[in-house]
């Protein structure tokens, strides 16, 4: 019966969120992102999104999932470059080897894990609000995972910047993607400030923080990195208001988006000096 089956479906909710709690606790990551993940699209098939705990938990297992193997390329580069140092170039140039083959392996991984985080975003998250008429978009849920699709595909981007065998041309396209997938963020995120929707503005200003880092780091775009940056800042003090003073978040990005901008113009009027020398 109908109560039958929505009594079942209640406790396997229950149960993948205890299975991933634990698996959070005890750091089982892979474990943690199969369970919540599970929990995700079954919450969709009933017309349910997940709750900003739920959420959270989504973001902390993937998050660590891709974190630990950005650690394992920033050693991988540390020994490459103590390698390059020695002397035995035949004993070298083997360990060099394998160790771009580790680097292919662990770059196709963090490639499998974006496109998972970036499919569930895509097939149970964003359906619920773009799909249907009448749904309610009024929520900071929905601004959530876009910005976390478009922090995903700035990790493609930089996997794709990394491999030496990459296209210019696929590049190109993920940069592209993802400036368009964090303007997309932006907008939608200013739709829900201007109807007062407070819980999202934490939310929007952490993608004005992203998109600028992604500009100045992966796209190499400076000019627009201070814009995006600058323009964050100006809308982060135009939103302040008092209701928000106990928000710990949204002083600490205001306060990182302004160093940014004053780091990169400072850097700016440095080689605009050098130029002229």
């Amino acid at each position: 019966s109908k109560e039958i089956k929505m009594e079942w479906e209640s406790e396997t909710l229950a149960f993948l969120k205890v299975k991933s709690k634990i698996a959070e606790q005890t750091e089982s990551w892979d474990e943690m992102s199969v369970n919540i993940k599970r929990l995700i699209r079954l919450k969709s098939e009933i017309g349910l999104m997940p709750t900003a705990e739920e959420r959270q938990m989504f973001s902390i297992s993937f998050k660590n999932k891709i974190g630990a193997r950005k650690t394992s390329l920033q050693k991988l580069a540390s020994l490459e470059n103590k390698e390059l140092t020695k002397k035995n170039k035949g004993l070298n140039n083997y360990k060099l080897m394998k160790m771009k083959e580790f680097k292919k392996n662990i770059q196709n991984e963090m490639t499998v894990i974006v496109y998972e985080v970036v499919s569930t975003i895509d097939d149970f998250i964003l359906p619920y609000y773009e799909n249907s008429k009448g749904r309610n978009k009024e929520d900071d849920t929905y601004i959530y995972f876009l910005k976390m699709k478009g922090d995903y595909q700035k990790y493609l981007c930089e996997i794709a910047f990394e491999k030496e065998d990459g296209l210019k041309e696929d590049v190109m396209r993920l940069v592209d993607d993802t400036q368009k997938q964090y303007e997309l963020t932006i907008n939608k995120g200013k739709e829900l400030t201007e109807k007062n929707m407070i819980s999202s503005l934490s939310v929007v200003l952490g993608c004005y923080l992203n998109f600028a880092v992604f500009l100045y780091e992966v796209a190499r775009d400076v000019e627009k990195a201070i814009k995006v940056a600058d323009e964050g800042v100006n809308s982060a003090m135009n939103w302040f208001n008092p209701s928000m003073a106990s928000d710990d978040t949204y002083p600490l990005l205001l306060q990182i988006l302004q160093e940014n901008v004053r780091m990169w113009n400072l850097e700016q009027t440095k080689k605009a000096n050098m130029i002229q020398l």
